[in-house]
């Protein structure tokens, strides 16, 4: 059986040197801090590597209520996507890690799932959109 190429490692087990990493710690101020706690956590991620890494996705499990968003968050069992990055070059990693998501959100029994995206993230916005338009056929 052939093993498949998106592993989950621990955080520990990357590089944040790495230039996979640099568009996200531009980005994001805090993102090396940010990993670094993840990695001592013994967090882990999916990782595609080809052989260098090109894709990354963190899912963060979640129960609070949070009324200072709209809408608001009552008290559930949530997945967040967390960090979602690829290097798409016309694969089909994007719908993968999605499927990932949703099959850990219905194995596991979360209540919900979503991603915090921001404008300037077109190519990730079109990728949800293209998901979403196909559960509607």
């Amino acid at each position: 059986m052939k093993k498949d190429a998106i592993e989950f490692v621990a955080f520990s087990e990357l590089n944040i040197d790495d230039d996979f990493f640099h568009s996200l710690i531009d980005d994001y101020e805090g993102f090396k801090d940010w990993f670094m706690r993840k990695s001592v956590q013994g967090e882990k991620a999916y990782v595609l590597r080809t052989p260098i890494l090109s894709g990354f996705l963190y899912l963060k499990y979640e129960t609070e209520e949070d009324n200072s968003i709209y809408p608001p968050f009552c008290k559930k069992r949530r997945l967040k996507i967390g960090t979602f990055k690829i290097d798409a070059h016309g694969t089909v990693l994007g719908e993968r890690f999605i499927g990932i998501t949703l099959n850990k959100m219905i194995k596991d029994g979360f209540d919900e799932t979503y991603v915090t995206i921001f404008d300037k993230q077109n190519r990730l916005i079109s990728l949800f959109e293209k998901f979403d338009s196909m559960q509607h056929c």
